[in-house]
């Protein structure tokens, strides 16, 4: 199985990582890969704030008006503050002002009790009098919230979903019992098959000429000029393969580019058959089943459309049309 989760990380450094784990095959090595999302929280933005002194806070305006108790530093203890610490006045200032009012009350008692205390501001320890801790409390009215925007930071790329997309959709094909005699001699090679649904595959549909005199009867060419029209009308991406390779290679070859279907016309179709009742008809093979069905070549363009839109199935298609 796939490796256990590491730890979250501690407070401050992000409080949730998450890796989702793709399990990738490449014949017998396994590949995993992994997807992080870590929940940095308000920990990186917050002391980006600290070191460069811009404010980083994001601001929502209120529904309703708020009145709230802030801190504020008494005059006379403000002034004692810049007096006694020099350049260190302003962070203790900005620590002693940052408190809540439950600590700033809690704090001055406590310094008011023992005459002195200590306190952390930018890393450095403070020893403030009971003179230095005096606070101001004072209501005002807020029409906004400011708060440090909380990063959720995901460590992926489309290169490494599209790689695990096409390695669960690739996969090698046992040799068609009924592939073209003449393909035989290549029983041995590896058929791939490039298996993307019919909504992601960067071609829907492939027209093939049986042969090159196919190609070059006039009846094809009107075909294929139909075809063109039909697809291009609804926006379907396609290619022809007219080349002088058998069907079968060219079969082959378009299912490694995870075409999902493929129009074949042949004698039949253009009139050369013994069958004259199949003329302007073609075959609509399907990659994954290796099935065909016959049909009027002026169906095909909305039948693939229906297929691409899940509007209908392969199985349905089948029922519609003989098979071949």
């Amino acid at each position: 199985g796939p490796p256990p989760l590491p730890p979250a990380p501690p407070d401050g450094d992000g409080a949730l990582c998450l890796r989702l784990l793709g399990r990738r095959d490449r014949g017998l090595d396994r590949v995993d890969g992994d997807l992080g999302i870590a929940d940095r929280s308000a920990y990186d933005l917050t002391v980006h704030a600290e070191k460069t002194k811009i404010d980083l806070y994001a601001q929502e305006k209120l529904d309703e008006p708020e009145t709230v108790e802030v801190v504020s530093m008494a005059k006379k203890a403000g002034a004692l503050l810049g007096k006694d610490f020099k350049k260190d006045g302003a962070k203790v200032r900005a620590y002693l002002e940052g408190l809540s009012v439950a600590d700033a009350r809690a704090l001055e008692e406590k310094v008011q009790a023992d005459g002195k205390g200590e306190i952390e501001a930018e890393g450095q320890k403070f020893t403030v009098t009971k003179d230095h801790v005096a606070f101001d409390i004072k209501k005002e009215t807020k029409t906004t919230r400011n708060y440090v925007p909380n990063v959720i930071e995901p460590s992926f790329g489309i290169d490494r979903i599209f790689t695990a997309v096409l390695e669960h959709s690739y996969y090698a094909r046992p040799s068609d019992p009924q592939q073209d005699p003449q393909d035989k001699k290549d029983e041995k090679i590896t058929r791939g098959v490039l298996g993307l649904s019919a909504e992601v595959a960067p071609y829907k549909a492939i027209i093939m000429p049986l042969d090159q005199r196919v190609s070059a009867n006039e009846t094809y060419q009107e075909m294929e000029a139909e075809l063109r029209r039909g697809f291009a009308y609804r926006g379907i991406n396609y290619k022809v393969d007219d080349s002088g390779a058998t069907i079968g290679k060219r079969y082959a070859r378009n299912d490694e580019l995870g075409a999902p279907l493929a129009i074949t016309v042949d004698f039949d179709s253009i009139g050369q058959g013994e069958d004259k009742a199949l003329v302007r008809s073609v075959t609509l093979r399907e990659r994954d089943t290796l099935t065909q069905v016959r049909m009027p070549v002026g169906d095909v363009a909305e039948t693939v459309a229906r297929i691409i839109m899940k509007q209908t199935t392969w199985g349905e298609v089948q029922q519609s049309y003989s098979e071949v």
